[in-house]
């Protein structure tokens, strides 16, 4: 199977994106890379507690404030480790790549991919997505 010539990163915010940018950039021609706004969060949990209602949405928030911070804490060492181990690169992606959207189902998303045309998209990090963007290139 030959490699894809032109390959773009659809990512959310956050360090693993920039892990994932440097751990692919030497071995695979990476043309583009789109990031993702975050998501306002009192926008997020209001979206929620319309589509689920509140006592879902409170369960969800009371999880939220009390499980993640409890691991990150208990698995930081562990983190570094495997940080200095692989030797994950830290920096920024080049600004010459990056592309910012405000959400990975939005219109500039969808212009973003029409007019990349990527042979591969690769997908970490983001928002559910929608079936307009999937369909919006050949891509695989």
């Amino acid at each position: 199977m030959e490699k894809p010539k032109k390959i773009i990163l659809l990512l959310g915010p956050g360090e693993s994106s920039r892990y994932l940018y440097h751990a692919l950039k030497d071995e695979f021609n990476i043309s583009a890379v789109a990031i993702e706004q975050q998501s306002s969060r009192l926008g997020l949990v209001k979206r929620r507690i319309k589509k689920l209602g509140i006592l879902k949405v409170v369960g969800q928030l009371l999880f939220m404030f009390m499980i993640p911070p409890f691991l990150g804490s208990i698995s930081k060492q562990r983190i570094g480790t495997l940080k200095q181990y692989y030797s994950f690169d830290e920096q920024n992606i080049p600004k010459h790549l990056v592309h910012r959207l405000p959400s990975v189902n939005s219109v500039s998303a969808l212009i973003f991919l029409k007019e990349q045309n990527p042979d591969l998209v690769i997908i970490s990090g983001t928002r559910v997505i929608s079936q307009q963007i999937l369909e919006a290139t050949s891509a695989v």
